[in-house]
């Protein structure tokens, strides 16, 4: 691995599972809510548990969440 001090291996691995509370057309807005763990093996190795929003509306993904320790999750993206 480059760049990384000797020893040092750094894998983030993530799960979730999801569900979504109604079903839509193609081109509505979907809501789904997701479970997450993710588990840093090159840190502390702990698993941090999350709850996450996701919201897809025609080519835009939006996803916020927050971490049992209070630390926010904000993703975002766009299909051309």
């Amino acid at each position: 691995m480059c760049c990384w001090p000797s020893g040092l291996h750094f894998r983030p691995k993530t799960g979730r599972i999801g569900w979504a509370p109604y079903e839509g057309d193609y081109g509505d807005a979907h809501l789904w809510l997701l479970a997450q763990l993710k588990r840093d093996s090159g840190m502390a190795d702990e698993v941090q548990p999350a709850l996450v929003a996701r919201l897809f509306y025609r080519k835009l993904l939006v996803e916020a969440g927050v971490t049992d320790r209070g630390g926010l999750i904000l993703n975002s993206q766009i299909r051309f």
